[in-house]
C-alpha cells in the first residue's frame, strides 16, 4: 500500500481522505486515523505494532468509530457501529500500519504549525 492521503479540514479537524481506495477501506482507514489523533493513542498504536512484529497480538483495541487488532503479520481495522449482519473491515500489514501512521504524524505536525498549534 502506498500512501495516499490528503488532509482535508472538517469542522475545524484534521481527516485523512484516501482519494485511491474504494469503499469501505477508504473510510475505515480515515477512521482509524482520525482515532490516532491525541498523541497518546498515537504511541500506543506504534507499540502494539512493535509488540506485534515481536509477535505479540494486540487485540481488542477500539475507539469512537473502529476497532483495530494488532497481529504479527497484519493490522485489521472494523467499524464498531453498523448495519446489518457484519461490519465492514479492512487489513493492512504491519509495515503498511507504520508507514500510514508515521505519515500521518508528519502530516498533523505541519496542519498543527499551518495553524500555528505548535
Amino acid at each position: 500500500m502506498e500512501v495516499n492521503f490528503e488532509i482535508q479540514e472538517i469542522n475545524g479537524r484534521p481527516m485523512a481522505v484516501f482519494v485511491k481506495e474504494a469503499p469501505p477501506r477508504e473510510w475505515l482507514l480515515t477512521l482509524f486515523l482520525e482515532e490516532t489523533v491525541p498523541p497518546e493513542v498515537m504511541k500506543y498504536y506504534k507499540r502494539a505494532i512493535e509488540k506485534a512484529e515481536k509477535g505479540v497480538s494486540t487485540e481488542g483495541n477500539s475507539g469512537n468509530a473502529v476497532g483495530v487488532d494488532v497481529f504479527p503479520d497484519k493490522l485489521v481495522i472494523e467499524e464498531l457501529f453498523y448495519e446489518g449482519d457484519e461490519p465492514q473491515m479492512t487489513e493492512i500489514s504491519l509495515s503498511e500500519a507504520k508507514e500510514l501512521l508515521l505519515e500521518w504524524e508528519k502530516e498533523l505536525e505541519n496542519w498543527k504549525k499551518a495553524k500555528s498549534f505548535v
